[in-house]
């Protein structure tokens, strides 16, 4: 849901996601090196390239572990800061939000929205 709020398409086919890894598909004019590196240096938030040939075409977002929901909040607007940084369109605050209507399974109020 946050990937789509931030205009960005998923890897996998809808019906056939995983439950373990977000595969997302990365848009030409944004760089995936780049946004690892950001995330990383940044904000301290890790998340896998693509290997072979989606190497520079998709990143990987790890979801199993010990991640909570608070975890994947931050990582989804540290993600939101670099694709604004990096000249993506992105509504501020749109995958956070997305996430929290999953999380909290309703539509969510938030200030000023």
């Amino acid at each position: 849901a946050a990937m789509g709020a931030l205009d960005l398409e998923l890897y996998s086919q809808p019906g056939a996601h995983s439950v373990t890894v977000v595969a997302v598909k990365v848009p030409d004019h944004l760089k995936v090196d780049q946004i690892r590196k950001a995330l990383r240096e940044e904000a301290g938030v890790v998340i896998g390239g693509g290997q072979q040939e989606l190497k520079g075409k998709i990143f990987r977002i790890g979801t199993m572990g010990a991640l909570t929901q608070t975890d994947l909040l931050g990582a989804i607007g540290a993600l939101e800061i670099v694709l604004l940084r990096q000249g993506h369109p992105v509504q501020v605050g749109a995958g956070v939000r997305a996430a929290l209507e999953v999380f909290l399974g309703k539509e969510v109020a938030l200030a000023g929205a």
